[in-house]
């Protein structure tokens, strides 16, 4: 509910108001699309065309989605003397900025200063509104941390807030491969997103990940291999908490050799051996995944990523290709709670090599995965709606072939506009182009670059977005 006064000056004369009625109100029903406008009347509110708000009955009809726009407009006079204009009130300005004396109206839940009542069930826009988020604080799930090298024998990395399952490791400054670490295939074993290699198993405990600890890692790269810990370079860790080294998942028809799960966040990592037949496999989510990141550890075989955009498709975090049709890949089949199920694809079930399975349900205020669709416009691009502050963004053209990933997160550039971006699928470091140009907002982000890879006008864009702090708590950057 919002109240609009205009100080006593004529308000459009298209609702048929006079320049003495000069108290309007305004109804959203986002759940029935209805919309409300109406006028103080003597004590209280009459409602335009009969609406009844509480009843339901009588509204504007109006389809709602994440572009649309509520606003209020006023006719104003060539002389700036005259000149009309609006006061907002949606509960937090019951004087009108002292035009008129409070009226003293909460809504339902006790909050709000309206001048008149609200109608019943309709609810002050605000945060206080808002559900209380099932992860309040995001950063206990997934966090990113920020390090320069320095070449030491096992150094701790601490700030993360959590002993991590799923490391990400990428040098910001130098043309390195990308490293991913997890808890379950054990420390000194790397799998890089940029390429198809097989997992790298560290014979020597010199350049790589030796421990995870209870608030970090530990790295010893002192050799001066670059990939970790190399003196004077400037490194991001992107972390996740899964639920330790796992045990074995029974749900599918082949048992997993050990899952890790993060219910509350939506997370968990598996590990299986392919059987090149028709499978299924236990993820332990109690929840859909909307996407999952999977590849043969034993073989030179592309990454394979589902996402919820399309079930009969994939797409490979290390080439730049369009979503494909594939039915050998997910067997043309959707995860169910339980399970997900793989074909006769070698990048996700030949047999007898090993894969790792990266699995990610969606969790209010904490992480969102999805689709838009890019308009091309220069500052202006797609707004999308997450519930959250993002943390990091990752995001794919997956209608059309020759885009890698964009990734960008809050921490190597923590003011809009962000122009900072790195790419999963290539090994350069921190790049800068008003065409990779995004902001990170309250409740979502803005693309407001031009690349074709993350905002193609009419192309399908994927996105995956992790959380800074959900919108109920959350601040404009």
């Amino acid at each position: 509910t919002a109240d609009l006064h205009d100080g006593g000056s004529s308000i459009s004369q298209a609702t048929g108001l006079t320049a003495t009625e000069y108290v309007c109100a305004l109804a959203i029903d986002v759940d029935n699309g209805k919309v409300y406008a109406g006028y103080n009347s003597g004590s209280g509110i009459t409602w335009l065309n009969s609406g009844n708000p509480a009843g339901n009955s009588n509204g504007a009809a109006h389809t709602f989605d994440s572009n649309s726009i509520i606003y209020t407009s006023v006719s104003s006079s060539s002389d700036n003397a005259n000149r009309s204009y609006v006061i907002m009130n949606f509960g937090q300005n019951g004087t009108f900025s002292n035009y008129q004396t409070a009226g003293g109206n909460a809504d339902g839940n006790g909050i709000g200063n309206f001048f008149y009542a609200p109608p019943t069930g309709f609810k002050a826009l605000c945060t206080k509104n808002l559900a209380t988020p099932g992860i309040k604080d995001s950063s206990a799930h997934f966090n990113t941390l920020l390090y320069t090298g320095n070449d030491a024998d096992d150094r701790t990395l601490t700030g993360v807030g959590f002993q991590p399952d799923l490391v990400w490791i990428k040098t910001r400054d130098t043309t390195n491969y990308h490293q991913l670490m997890d808890s379950v295939r054990g420390v000194s074993k790397r799998l890089n997103t940029n390429n198809n290699n097989t997992e790298f198993s560290d014979s020597d405990p010199n350049n790589s990940l030796v421990a995870f600890t209870s608030d970090g890692f530990t790295v010893d790269d002192s050799s001066g291999y670059s990939d970790l810990n190399a003196s004077a370079h400037n490194y991001v860790a992107w972390n996740w908490k899964a639920g330790g080294s796992g045990s074995s998942n029974t749900d599918g028809t082949i048992n997993t050799i050990s899952t890790s799960v993060n219910t509350t966040a939506g997370f968990s990592i598996s590990t299986y051996t392919g059987t090149g037949s028709n499978a299924t496999v236990g993820h332990g989510l109690g929840a859909v995944p909307a996407t999952m990141w999977i590849k043969n550890r034993d073989t030179n075989d592309n990454w394979r990523i589902y996402s919820n955009e399309d079930p009969t498709d994939y797409m490979a975090f290390n080439w730049t290709g369009a979503s494909t049709d594939d039915n050998t890949s997910w067997n043309d089949t959707a995860p169910t709670s339980y399970t997900f199920s793989i074909g006769t694809d070698t990048n996700t079930n030949r047999s007898g090599d090993k894969f790792i399975a990266y699995c990610f349900a969606e969790v209010e205020g904490f992480s969102s995965f999805g689709t838009y669709l890019g308009n091309g416009a220069s500052e202006d691009g797609p707004f999308i709606y997450t519930g959250f502050k993002p943390r990091l963004v990752i995001v794919k053209k997956s209608s059309a072939a020759g885009s890698s990933w964009f990734m960008w997160d809050s921490l190597r550039h923590p003011e809009n506009v962000i122009d900072l971006a790195v790419w999963v699928g290539d090994i350069n470091g921190d790049t800068s182009h008003a065409e990779y140009e995004i902001d990170f907002l309250s409740n979502g982000f803005k693309i407001r670059g031009q690349n074709a890879g993350s905002n193609a006008s009419g192309a399908t864009h994927i996105y995956m977005a992790f959380a800074e702090a959900p919108f109920k708590y959350a601040t404009a950057r």
